[in-house]
């Protein structure tokens, strides 16, 4: 069996939890010279997302920018769950490494199966809801399929795997300024 599978192909992503959006956007800029960001809100507890059991749940408040070709995600804790479990615990830092193995139900499937291969079950599996302000005002959902697997026991980070539809791949590059058609 190959190393990291269908993971090979897909690293596309680090991710920071901080404390503040703000502070820490001007750090990645100042520093590694990240041109922009844009703002996600993530949508605590969607009824499709399925948690492993006492998993706190997920609420944040999302940036993404581009830093030479890698998405670089900053996440704040908006309120109790996962992201603030980590912040209290650890401070601000890496929290996970994402990979996109494909754009594909299969793809994503594939991926989460190899994981649970080597032993590891996902602590939080489904669909993330996101809400996008649009320039009418509106607010318009947008999907990925989504799962997280922490490997903190092994001294490692964890691990998002994460299939967007194209309309949320779409949304995720232009917020971060890169140019889509």
């Amino acid at each position: 069996m190959e190393a990291i599978g269908p993971l090979a192909k897909g690293f596309y992503q680090v991710s920071y939890i901080v404390a503040d959006l703000k502070e820490a956007e001007e750090f990645f800029k100042r520093t590694f010279g990240v041109r922009c960001f844009g703002r996600l809100s993530l949508k605590p507890r969607s009824t499709e997302m399925k948690f492993k059991s006492g998993f706190p749940g997920l609420n944040g408040a999302i940036a993404l920018g581009d830093m030479g070709g890698m998405e670089l995600e900053l996440i704040q804790p908006t309120g109790n769950g996962w992201y603030a479990d980590f912040l209290r615990r650890k401070g601000p830092g890496l929290h996970h490494v994402g990979f996109r193995p494909g754009f594909k139900v299969e793809d994503f499937d594939a991926a989460v199966g190899f994981l649970r291969g080597l032993g590891h079950e996902p602590v939080a599996l489904g669909t993330a809801l996101f809400d996008v302000p649009q320039k009418d005002g509106s607010i318009a959902p947008a999907r990925t399929q989504f799962a997280y697997f922490d490997l903190e026991f092994a001294g490692a980070s964890c691990i998002e795997i994460s299939v967007p539809d194209q309309v949320f791949f779409k949304l995720k590059e232009a917020c971060k300024g890169v140019p889509v058609d």
